[in-house]
């Protein structure tokens, strides 16, 4: 992809906006803090330098660019950030950096594979997968529009099919698509319906596979963890929703493929899934950036109340306003508009209870046993001092002590100690985080790291080679530097340890900086010592005086500065 357009789309967008979109920030200098998105944390140690381009945490060290920011953030290619902010910037999108050519083989089996599941459901063999679906409820069209599949009940059709397309073995194992036992490679994925599972911006990351025999364990089965897919960070059907959540500033959680899909079916297009594990903070979070006011409809039984006891701590730590719609007991979203009871659908949606009202449906809000009520009441207490937005969290304890009883004041000096245990156990650890992340870097990365900031450096550098570093990530900053990257690129691809790294060196470095001789200077000295290095080593081996006069001849070509000692 063209670097000039690249970097037309990281100087047309606000880092600060682009990030504030998922957590909420607040100046603090020249600089903006929160809550990190990607760890648990109490106190604020993520920070976005806007006159960088950059965001570093101090706790757990993620650190980037706006492309990485999103790329982790909805699970995108580095290809498809830059053409979403491109998009949204206004940007035109030449037709050279389209996308289209530069997709990773993994994502092009995911692709291979919807297609193949997709033509399989509507052949002989897919009958029984799509009998099923329709007789759930699903119009063609819906089918369709979410290309549902079936996977036959064949080894490796899928593999054969794959490898005669032109994909290799490896590519289909590393897409999830594929697994090795005993030398055999065969489908992740036999006699199932399918369900495409697509990233924000709309590329097919994995799959949902639901078995049609009945004695087959697990009923749902997730691809495995890649690069492209981790189900704690993906959400069934927001591609698809994403503006109309946007539009209403509201979002439904349902348990499952079908729930949403059924819902889908029936015009309440604002629903999203977990897949098929109980909602993370990164989902949370991730949809933050769409709806403020979220209603959890899980399935009316015992473990579709754990689950909503368990969502609403995390919706309220991600800065949602959470409601629980109460489903009749052994019902589901699903079960409810195939039965033709979509209107009590969405009642149960409009008398939704809040927070406050779900947890005084525990019956030992009605106990006349001290003991009973004092253990409810700190629970509660303990699951309220999750709120992150301080307003809400006020009306909230006030309307648990106007029906509890319980003083204002004592329930409010509970949840500021609950607030202050919990930040208390994560200073430590941060401030380890910070001086181990300093003390790691070495000097020879550090040297390296100036050949992205300064065009001089650059050139001063490049007279060495890979094999003249010792640390493997110095090697790595210098082989991203030969490539001919540049830091958005680095910020944005690079592992987590080169990209930490630099993104530390990076916040430090001031404009006067840039223009300071003495650190080009420097370089030149790194540089000479390295190559005078590389002489020895050679030498050492050396046969004959004719090898030895050809290193000495290199090696004066190679050497800028005098005076240079071997």
């Amino acid at each position: 992809m063209d670097r000039e357009f690249i970097e037309k789309v990281r100087q047309s967008v606000d880092i600060v906006d682009v990030i504030g979109r998922y957590v909420n920030l607040k100046k603090t200098g020249k600089q903006y803090r929160g809550l990190c998105p990607f760890h648990k944390e109490k106190t604020p140690s993520f920070y976005v330098n806007p006159e960088k381009g950059v965001y570093h945490c101090f706790g757990c060290g993620a650190s980037g660019n706006v492309f990485r920011f999103l790329m982790e953030m909805e699970k995108m290619t580095f290809t498809e950030a830059v053409l979403e902010l491109a998009k949204e910037a206004g940007i035109p999108i030449p037709e050279k950096v389209s996308g289209k050519g530069e997709q990773e083989r993994p994502l092009q089996a995911l692709e291979f594979a919807a297609e193949f599941y997709h033509k399989m459901l509507f052949s002989q063999k897919g009958k029984n997968a799509l009998n099923y679906l329709k007789n759930r409820g699903l119009r063609v069209e819906v089918i369709g529009l979410f290309r549902l599949g079936y996977a036959p009940p064949e080894g490796n059709a899928l593999v054969k099919a794959a490898l005669e397309k032109g994909f290799t073995e490896q590519e289909l194992i590393e897409a999830g698509l594929a697994s090795e036992r005993e030398g055999f490679v065969f489908d992740q994925f036999r006699n199932r319906v399918m369900f495409p599972i697509r990233n924000i911006g709309g590329t097919i990351v994995g799959f949902g596979g639901r078995t049609l025999s009945k004695d087959v364990e697990p009923k749902y089965l997730n691809s495995p963890d890649t690069p492209y897919f981790k189900k704690g960070e993906l959400l069934f059907g927001l591609h698809e929703v994403k503006n109309n959540l946007r539009a209403k500033n509201v979002a439904v959680i349902v348990e499952g493929y079908m729930d949403f899909l059924m819902l889908y079916e029936v015009g309440l297009r604002y629903a999203v899934a977990p897949l098929g594990t109980a909602l993370t903070e990164m989902q949370a979070n991730i949809l933050r950036r769409y709806a403020k006011r979220v209603f959890l409809l899980y399935d009316g039984d015992e473990a579709g109340l754990k689950a909503a006891r368990r969502s609403i701590p995390i919706l309220l730590g991600a800065g949602i306003i959470p409601k629980v719609a109460l489903l009749p007991k052994d019902e589901d979203p699903a079960s409810m508009v195939q039965n033709g009871k979509i209107e009590m659908l969405r009642k149960v949606l409009r008398e939704a209870k809040d927070v406050v009202e779900f947890l005084l449906l525990d019956e030992r809000s009605r106990s006349s046993d001290p003991s009973v009520l004092s253990d409810f009441i700190n629970e509660s207490l303990e699951v309220l001092s999750n709120t992150s937005d301080e307003v809400y969290l006020d009306l909230l304890l006030r309307m648990f002590c106007e029906k509890t009883g319980l003083s204002f004041d004592v329930a409010r000096s509970k949840v500021n100690a609950l607030k202050e245990k919990a930040l208390s156990q994560s200073r430590l650890p941060k401030r380890r985080q910070q001086q181990d992340v300093s003390r790691l870097i070495s000097g020879e990365f550090r040297s390296v790291a100036w050949g992205f900031l300064m065009p001089e450096a650059r050139e001063v550098l490049l007279q060495l080679r890979t094999d003249d570093f010792e640390h493997e990530d110095a090697k790595l900053l210098f082989q991203s530097l030969v490539d001919g990257q540049g830091v958005d690129e680095l910020m944005a691809q690079a592992s987590d340890s080169v990209r930490n790294k630099f993104a530390r060196i990076l916040t430090t470095v001031k404009k006067e900086h840039l223009e300071n001789e003495k650190i080009l200077e420097n370089i030149r000295i790194f540089v000479n010592k390295k190559l005078a290095k590389r002489v020895r080593k050679q030498l050492a081996l050396a046969k004959g005086n004719d090898e030895v006069n050809n290193i000495l001849i290199n090696y004066e070509k190679l050497v800028r500065k005098e005076g240079t000692a071997l």
